[in-house]
């Protein structure tokens, strides 16, 4: 009997049939599981959190400016709450940067940010891209 991969049932969820966002999502999930094992496991967590952060950065940029362009493209007509939502996402990296960084250079210990982090990038996975995302890409799908 074959065992299934949680993992791998939850990162097929987030896909959306759009190949460029879907990859995004990915990368996405793959690098807040990564997060997770560090903190479980104990094994690099500052490191993985300071990666993390790096690469939402490029993700909140990126990503973000592929979506709303396939919105503008399209005439999606949630595209202003969409937005307001990266916006707010993007302001949330922005402070967990600035965290992270006034904790370090204080030597204080980042575990407590770290697991704040992973909830919210869990709770983004939840809430933006298997609802609002999956909305914004049925219309899209509809129009390609």
């Amino acid at each position: 009997m074959e065992e299934r991969d949680p993992y791998q049932e939850r990162a097929n969820e987030l896909n959306l049939g759009i190949s460029e966002l879907d990859d995004q999502h990915q990368a996405f999930f793959m690098h807040t599981v990564a997060l997770r094992k560090a903190l479980t496991e104990g094994l690099g967590g500052r490191d993985k959190l300071m990666r993390t952060l790096r690469y939402l950065d490029t993700f909140v940029d990126e990503h973000f400016r592929a979506e709303e362009s396939y919105m503008r493209r399209h005439n999606y007509p949630g595209i202003l709450i969409h937005r307001a939502e990266h916006e707010s996402f993007a302001k949330a990296v922005a402070e967990f940067k600035r965290k992270s960084l006034d904790l370090e250079a204080r030597g204080e210990v980042l575990s407590f940010l770290a697991v704040e982090i992973e909830h919210r990038l869990e709770k983004w996975m939840t809430d933006h891209i298997m609802k609002l995302d999956r909305k914004m890409a049925e219309y899209l799908r509809e129009r390609m």
